[in-house]
């Protein structure tokens, strides 16, 4: 049974919240979205990059068997 709840009804034995816990700042927000945009900017160029790379890959793939078949044609 999960904390909190009793076995014959589903409604919550303890408070919601915990008064001991102090309010986050604004700042603290800001500094939590800052980086979570950082992250992304990072991640995006990363993955950017991978997929240059796997573009590049197919690409080569396809000539590859492109000429492989035209040879063939021949």
């Amino acid at each position: 049974m999960p904390p909190g709840f009793s076995n014959h009804d589903n409604q919550s034995t303890q408070a919601q919240g915990s008064s001991s816990q102090a309010p986050v700042s604004d700042t603290s927000v800001d500094a939590m979205f800052k980086k979570l945009l950082d992250f992304q900017a990072k991640n995006e160029k990363t993955m950017g990059y991978e997929f240059k790379n796997i573009h590049s890959k197919i690409d080569g793939s396809y000539n590859e068997l492109n000429n492989k078949i035209r040879t063939l044609e021949n």
